[in-house]
């Protein structure tokens, strides 16, 4: 008889185990997001634009893809894009229709799967600018690469170069895909500026500024394979990337004093202005056109002001990291954006920065100035932009049933990262409820008064002071019913009570 209730209790634990397992399994949520997109591509078109890329991975399954979009950059984490983002099904290629020709647009996709999860990162960031669509109308596609097929100076800073068909510059740094070269001795000229001429409708002819050219020297030009055709047909070296051209001579000399031949320049630049703008970005105004490296961001250096007790200190200064560096037009005025400014006092340390005639520029501190800096001083500004974007969601979400009940559910998860402080609540969804309000230091809480037997989804959303909610993370959970599990326990509990009776008894 001992070993028969030996055996039914081991099969009874058992199924209780078993019954357990299942439903742990039954409720484990999904919390495994999406690899990130790779790969994407851009193809600009008349009024709209192409992308494509390359297909994501997710332990349960890609279930679709998020465009992210808009007509400004985003190079900050916990930023958005100012356009609506576009969720569609599980194709790996999208075009943008009715979008105004000339103006750039900025794109990232992320992947999504069942379980709502959504990849970490956005993709790299790609950006195009559509214009009017040449394919289908007079210009083909013939297969071949674009060549030069002339270069014509128009005097001795500007030279204009003339394709065999309409190209495309690359959209960032277009100086650094021409070379200018001296012939006799191989010395180099600067690009200061390239674009397309706007007095040639086609496309063929590209404008480029360039530092002073020596008069009737021979210099070769070499365009770098950045340079396309509408086709992505690329520039190739060593067929038609290169031609040769002479620099204008030198003004005959007359006796008016506007005719004479310019001074030698040797005077270095100097800074105009300086300004923060709209809490992410800085201006600086120079009062000649300058030339920067190829590594931009190379010229700054930004760090918040120290006070006198800091600096005696010998603290570490707080910098500030420079992104996207860019020169106007006219090569006088530097743009380069920042992370988030305060309403505080920064220092902008300019080096290495030459004039057009190679005279660098020297930064001369204020005399009247208190307390000395390196660079120049200046007021940041707080963004004036409108706050979209929501905290993080929590993660680790969990469900348990409650030890010692049938209806109480504990649910415990780990805190938002609040990357930009300004978490105000978190938010409880039980199925279709309204929001109950768990405060936002919180890590768990009892869900009380359910229903054994049925199975509730339960949703935590963060929220930021401006009304900006996530889109939360979920978890699943079954209640058991008060059949075979609870039966089972509730047999085991009388078996075990009448042995230890019958061993007290005997």
């Amino acid at each position: 008889m001992r070993r028969f209730i030996q055996i039914t209790l081991g099969f009874l634990i058992l199924t209780v185990l078993n019954g357990s397992t299942l439903l742990a399994q039954d409720t484990a949520p999904d919390e495994t997001p999406p690899s990130d997109v790779e790969n994407v591509r851009v193809t600009p078109e008349n009024k709209s634009v192409k992308l494509e890329w390359d297909p994501a991975t997710d332990n349960m399954g890609v279930t679709g893809y998020k465009i992210h979009h808009g007509t400004e950059t985003v190079q900050q984490d916990n930023r958005s894009y100012n356009g609506t983002p576009i969720s569609i099904g599980t194709v790996t290629e999208y075009i943008f229709e009715n979008l105004e020709n000339g103006k750039a647009h900025y794109f990232a996709v992320t992947a999504l799967d069942s379980a709502e999860n959504e990849s970490v990162k956005y993709s790299v960031e790609v950006s195009a600018t559509p214009k009017t669509d040449l394919k289908g109308s007079s210009v083909e596609d013939d297969g071949e690469p674009p060549a030069i097929k002339e270069v014509v100076p128009v005097d001795d800073k500007m030279i204009k170069i003339f394709f065999s068909e309409p190209i495309i510059l690359p959209l960032e740094s277009a100086e650094s895909a021409f070379q200018i070269k001296k012939k006799t001795d191989n010395s180099s000229i600067a690009v200061t500026l390239v674009e397309l001429d706007p007095n040639d409708a086609e496309g063929n002819t590209v404008i480029l500024a360039t530092s002073a050219q020596a008069p009737d020297e021979t210099y070769i030009v070499t365009v770098g394979i950045e340079v396309q055709d509408h086709y992505e047909n690329a520039v190739t070296p060593g067929e038609g990337d290169s031609k040769e051209f002479v620099a204008k001579g030198a003004e005959s000399e007359t006796d008016d004093a506007e005719d004479a031949e310019p001074a030698e320049d040797k005077t270095a630049p100097t800074v105009k202005n300086i300004k923060s703008k709209d809490g992410t970005k800085f201006e600086i105004e120079f009062d000649e056109p300058v030339v920067l490296a190829e590594d931009k961001k190379s010229h700054f250096t930004i760090y918040r002001r120290q006070s006198a007790e800091d600096k005696k200190a010998k603290k570490e200064k707080d910098g500030v990291e420079v992104k996207n560096v860019t020169l106007s037009k006219d090569s006088k005025t530097v743009f380069f954006q920042t992370e988030a400014q305060d309403d505080i006092e920064y220092v902008v340390v300019i080096e290495k920065i030459n004039d057009v005639a190679g005279n660098e520029y020297v930064f001369k501190s204020d005399p009247d100035e208190g307390q000395k800096e390196e660079g120049i001083v200046v007021v940041g500004t707080e963004s004036s932009l409108l706050d979209l974007v929501p905290p993080e969601d929590v993660t680790s979400l969990i469900a348990k049933l409650k030890a010692g009940s049938t209806n109480i559910v504990a649910l415990k998860w780990t805190a938002s990262k609040d990357g930009a402080g300004d978490l105000n609540d978190q938010l409880l969804y039980i199925d279709d409820s309204d929001a109950k309000s768990l405060g936002k230091t919180g890590t768990a809480t009892d869900v009380s008064n359910l229903t054994p037997g049925k199975r509730y989804s339960f949703k935590i959303t963060t929220k930021d002071k401006t009304g900006n909610e996530s889109e939360g993370t979920l978890v699943v959970f079954r209640l058991p019913e008060t059949g075979p599990e609870v039966f089972a326990l509730g047999i085991t509990a009388l078996f075990a009570g009448w042995y230890r009776r019958r061993e007290k008894r005997s």
